[in-house]
């Protein structure tokens, strides 16, 4: 939100899109061991902690589901009796489900990134699925008691600190009728909101001037009831007619935000030859280019945006996704595209993509790859983890000579990869992502039958352009705009950049 708080700090949240993870704490798998012998392709559904998917993958909305566990024996489980996240279901009396990270590690995460999140950041979490769940017994599952639910919120609460937004009374709040300036009022951010949405943490003395709101503060439509589904095209088109009833749906009330769950639905049968994390490959990518592809060709209306946007297995390259989230569903923006380029080579001026190489030094490990402005030129913006562990972020130059020859120093380092890349006449891509092969930052394209396509390593940088490529022709925007974001999309055969622009500015008067 920091970079682009000067145009959606006055908005109300109503107006916004909130990208995040589904299932946030399921990054790690706990339970009784005969369900970690059949159950984990069903129940992992990340791989980055909390903290992580905060600080690495832009995550600003947190799905927490915390429980109070009783294994059967103290034998019969790798965790004793405590608070944990949990993704369970209770099938015909017997417990389905695992548990992920604890609660003291929710915390502990929701510390670190507190300490390490711009003071314009804004972090929704949403608790649900509150429960007593005890192995072996018939029922599985309790509503926790009001001293489990106060020892949870306490906790929570204790470990965000001065980070916990609190209203200024518990008089009612709508939370789609805030700004992120009216939480960040007169306060120094990070700042979280947290809000219980199916009241399982309810009945305790705890309420909006303390840090806890409740569903009807927050209330919401979820797409996840209309789109179960583990396959991508039939989700695709389920979503889409949910997206497009939205604006006639008898639950679209007034003050009541749209959730969309983008992400596959399992069961025991379908994980049996797959797993979430498997479907995630074949969801994840999709998200961008359908939400750009509805944006632009007016399949939804208008006055369509998801205001919450959660998918399993969240990566730090899912800036792609986050990047149609944050700037693609907020209007006013404009997209602007390049011309479909038949030299390749073409006269390189305005915005193009900048090849020049970006070097992190030994010991560096990435944890994001984007693309930024500097100039006039897109230029690639990496985010890595120095050797002591520290954040740090290297941007690449402005490149006065694009084509790089032989005599090019850094071409052993990273550099952006343009070697085309060879998709089946018989798949079609659905995404694009980066990710670091050799030394060289190269187009990762995924496609609709869950294939990765990723380019060979270029040696000589000019090749044969045929197939798919990245499309270098300049991309002409007016004078009194700026870019706000880039991603890259497709159009016939061609991989192009996209540049998402802000407000135009008015004229200066002389």
């Amino acid at each position: 939100m920091t970079d682009t708080f000067g145009a959606i700090g006055g908005k109300p949240f109503s107006q916004l899109t909130i990208p995040g993870s589904h299932d946030s704490g399921m990054s790690e798998l706990h339970g009784s061991y005969a369900s970690l012998a059949i159950l984990p392709s069903l129940c992992k559904t990340q791989s980055l902690n909390i903290h992580d998917q905060l600080v690495s993958c832009g995550a600003r909305y947190l799905d927490v589901r915390i429980c109070h566990y009783d294994p059967y024996s103290s034998i019969s489980s790798d965790v004793p009796a405590g608070y944990y996240t949990a993704h369970w279901t209770n099938e015909a009396g017997t417990l389905w489900g695992l548990l992920g990270q604890s609660l003291e590690d929710v915390c502990t995460n929701l510390t670190s990134a507190a300490q390490n999140l711009a003071a314009q950041e804004i972090v929704c979490i949403e608790l649900s699925h509150g429960a007593e769940l005890v192995d072996g017994n018939n029922p599985p599952s309790a509503p926790l008691t009001t001293d489990q639910r106060s020892a949870i919120l306490a906790q929570l609460f204790n470990a965000l600190g001065d980070s916990l937004f609190k209203a200024s009374s518990n008089t009612p709040v709508n939370f789609g009728s805030m700004t992120p300036e009216n939480i960040l009022a007169n306060s120094n951010g990070p700042k979280f909101f947290v809000w219980d949405s199916d009241g399982t943490y309810g009945g305790t003395s705890y309420g909006p001037a303390d840090g806890y709101f409740s569903d009807p503060n927050v209330p919401y439509y979820n797409s996840y009831w209309d789109t179960i589904t583990h396959d991508l095209p039939t989700f695709l088109s389920k979503i889409e007619a949910v997206a497009q009833g939205w604006p006639t749906n008898p639950q679209n009330t007034p003050g009541k935000l749209f959730f969309l769950a983008w992400h596959a639905t399992a069961n025991l049968t379908t994980v049996v030859v797959s797993s979430l994390e498997n479907y995630a490959a074949v969801f994840n990518p999709a998200l961008a280019e359908t939400t750009v592809n509805w944006q632009f060709n007016n399949i939804i209306p208008e006055n369509v945006i998801p205001n919450f946007i959660a998918w399993d297995f969240m990566r730090s390259d899912d800036l792609v996704n986050l990047q149609a989230c944050i700037d693609i569903l907020q209007p006013p923006t404009v997209a602007f595209f390049p011309s479909n380029n038949d030299n390749y080579i073409g006269a390189l001026q305005d915005y193009y993509p900048n090849a020049d190489p970006v070097i992190v030094p030994d010991g560096g490990v990435i944890t994001s790859i984007q693309i930024t402005n500097d100039s006039n030129q897109l230029v690639l913006q990496i985010k890595y983890n120095d050797a002591q562990n520290q954040p740090q972020t290297i941007t690449g130059q402005r490149s006065d000579n694009y084509i790089c020859n032989g005599n090019t120093p850094g071409l052993s380092t990273f550099y952006a990869n343009t070697n085309r890349v060879i998709v089946a006449e018989w798949d079609t891509l659905v995404g694009f992502g980066f990710q670091n092969s050799g030394n060289q930052i190269i187009l990762a394209p995924y496609s609709k039958r869950g294939y990765y396509y990723t380019p060979p390593n270029n040696s000589s940088y000019s090749q044969n352009l045929n197939k798919q490529y990245v499309n270098s022709n300049p991309v002409q925007v007016p004078s009194n705009v700026s870019p706000i974001g880039s991603f890259f999309s497709v159009r016939e055969n061609q991989i192009i950049p996209v540049l998402v622009l802000g407000e135009p500015t008015a004229p200066q008067e002389n």
